[in-house]
Order: structure tokens, then sequence, then C-alpha cells
């Protein structure tokens, strides 16, 4: 008899501790003990580093292998990877809580959020996806930075395909 396998839902969302836990993991360039990373957060509570370090490897975001007596924990995935999810389960989760007619809200929404030059002469702005992934310092939450930057990149991809 075989035995069930529980197919997880991939993360779409990281909580403030766990996205500066997962940039720790994504900018290093081995796998950390817990130590480690507590000592790259600049002296962040341990067991409370472990614990989310730990459920972070629960929702498959990192990895742990047993080094002598301690843990040392990498990413699963790449920051890349994670963010293409993000964007494909926020739009997703969007389309199927409103319909399909809300991919043309999202398009608009994302040609709405793009600056109209004055003048007919073409300027170097920055990209929508750009200026939605890094907002003002003021009012850049680490889970922000995360749900915007998929989702800016999801709506950037839905106004190129309506366009055609």
């Amino acid at each position: 008899m075989q035995e069930a396998t529980e197919h997880k839902t991939p993360v779409t969302t990281l909580g403030p501790l766990e996205t500066r836990l997962m940039d720790v993991a994504w900018n290093a360039r081995r796998s950390l003990s817990v130590q480690d990373v507590v000592d790259r957060l600049g002296g962040a509570n341990y067991k409370t580093v472990m614990t989310v370090l730990n459920r972070l490897v629960e929702k498959e975001m990192l990895k742990r292998e047993l080094d002598g007596r301690a843990y040392r924990y990498s990413p699963a995935l790449e920051r890349e990877a994670f963010l293409r999810t993000a964007a494909d389960g926020l739009v997703r989760g969007y389309i199927e809580a409103f319909g399909g007619d809300a991919a043309s809200h999202l398009a608009d929404a994302a040609g709405a959020a793009a600056p109209q030059p004055a003048d007919p002469a073409p300027r170097r702005t920055l990209p929508v996806a750009y200026r939605l992934y890094h907002p003002p310092a003021s009012r850049r939450g680490p889970l922000v930075v995360a749900a915007a930057g998929a989702l800016a990149a999801a709506l950037f991809i839905l106004s190129k395909r309506r366009k055609r």
C-alpha cells in the first residue's frame, strides 16, 4: 500500500523575521548555523531564530543538515525562484478570488502606475516593477518588498499579454 504524499502549497509570503532570515541565507555563500544567523542579524534571540529557521525548513524554504551536534541551514530555493512562485501565487489567488476579468484590472493598475511623459520625447523612467519592488525606505517592510516585487512582475507580464 502506497503512502499518501502531502502536496504542499508553495509559500507566497513571508513574515518580517522570516524575510530577514531568508535574506541572510540567500546572501550567505555557505550553509549557516543558528549562531551564524544570530551573529549576522546583530544579536537576535537565539531560540527565536532557531524556531523560525525550523519553521522555514517545514515550509521547504530552507534545508538543514546535521553537522556534528548542530544543524546548518541553506536555502532550498533561490530568491528569484521564490519571487516567481510568490508572483504566480498572488496573481492566481487574486484571479481565483475575483474571476477572470480581474486580470484586465491588474493590467490597468500596472499601466496607471507608470508615469506618463509630459512631452512626446522618450524619457528614461524606472519600470513599474522596479519602482514597486523598491518603495521609499519609509514604506519598505520586508513583506511589502517581497509581495510588491512579485506582484509587480506579474502585473508587468499581464499588461504585456493584454496589449497583444
